[in-house]
């Protein structure tokens, strides 16, 4: 798992473009739990946890899939090979061990994998919400007393410090930047195809601006809002006047009244 949300919805645009459908699969931990609940507040989805399969389960799949792919290949099939299934007749083969033969080539056999053991779970390691929330409670205890405790020695502290420690217990947390973005507006929309992983492949494609430099992205029908890092703005520009989908592309600073 990434450790930037951003990242990881990059990743997985790669499984669905050009207005397509795709799945994306996380190989995730119990340890790792912090990460995924971050990415599903971040995509506002939850994701589905699925059981390793076992080889009888790949096998059937597969043979499903092969199946399949046959009964497709016997319908489409316009080709005539009586004289070469005559001439094996005549070398002593018959049906069965012709089409085992040709089957051995077109389907994939059985496999054997390394087994790979579910993962034990300690105490708060599933990945629902409620086992967590023994430990969430404790360590929010903790964070408070420990806060009691910081605001009883900034009491001794002079204004200006305090006046710094409140400062910072304001930003937000989710980003190491999020208290310096700037808020954009693109006129490019859902009516133009737009969507969150389009303009981030966009924006790195054409002006060269990582996702890293982007913050949350609302896309509405026909603008888009979206924060941007001070440091990158100047890369917008290279942007301006080039054309998505045959529209050309303007892109406003939100200035603070």
């Amino acid at each position: 798992m990434p450790n930037v949300p951003e990242t990881y919805v990059h990743r997985i645009g790669r499984t669905g473009r050009a207005g397509k459908s795709g799945i994306s699969v996380s190989l995730v931990y119990p340890s790792l739990r912090g990460k995924l609940a971050m990415i599903e507040r971040y995509i506002k989805t939850k994701m589905t946890e699925k059981t390793i399969p076992t080889e009888e389960e790949i096998f059937k799949k597969n043979e499903d899939r092969n199946y399949k792919k046959i009964k497709d290949l016997i319908k489409k099939n316009e080709n005539n090979f009586d004289e070469v299934i005559a001439r094996l007749h005549e070398d002593g083969f018959d049906d069965d061990s012709i089409i085992h033969a040709l089957l051995s080539e077109t389907m994939e056999g059985k496999k054997s994998y390394d087994h790979i053991a579910t993962p034990a779970q300690g105490r708060g390691d599933s990945f629902s919400g409620n086992s967590n929330r023994g430990r969430s409670d404790s360590r929010s205890r903790g964070r408070r007393d420990s806060s009691n405790r910081n605001e009883s020695r900034n009491d001794n502290r002079s204004g200006d410090s305090s006046n710094r420690n409140d400062n910072r217990s304001g930003e937000p947390r989710g980003n190491k930047f999020s208290g310096s973005y700037k808020n954009a507006v693109i006129n490019l929309g859902k009516e133009d195809g737009l969507r969150p992983v389009q303009m981030l492949d966009y924006f790195k494609k054409f002006a060269d601006l990582y996702p890293k430099n982007v913050g949350d992205i609302n896309v509405n029908q026909n603008t888009t809002e979206f924060e941007i890092h001070p440091a990158a703005i100047k890369r917008l520009d290279e942007l301006n006047g080039k054309l998505y989908n045959g529209k050309k592309i303007k892109i406003d600073i939100v200035r603070k009244k």
